[in-house]
């Protein structure tokens, strides 16, 4: 049964994900410098954990192939960029 509604993604989507966990991770620096033992301990605790889990093999190895990923992308958007170019100019040329 149709609303009539359709679903639209949203651009910014993942803008606000990004900001909830940067404000969770600030938060826990925070609790880190707690004055009071139990809590700066804890916090410290799940920082440290979460450090490691970001530092381990895996994770530096997909980086790595996200960042050559991305590059390749970025080349290849600039190769046809550059194609483009060349034939814009090669036309204005002849004309």
């Amino acid at each position: 049964m149709s609303t009539g509604m359709k679903r639209v993604a949203s651009s910014g989507s993942t803008l606000g994900l990004t900001n909830v966990f940067n404000m969770m991770w600030r938060t826990l620096l925070q609790l880190t410098l707690d004055p009071f033992p139990s809590v700066n301990q804890q916090a410290g605790i799940i920082v440290n954990t979460l450090k490691n889990k970001v530092n381990s093999p895996l994770i530096l190895k997909l980086q790595y192939l996200y960042t050559k990923v991305l590059f390749g992308a970025v080349l290849h958007c600039l190769h046809d960029l550059i194609a483009a170019h060349k034939f814009i100019l090669i036309t204005w040329l002849i004309c």
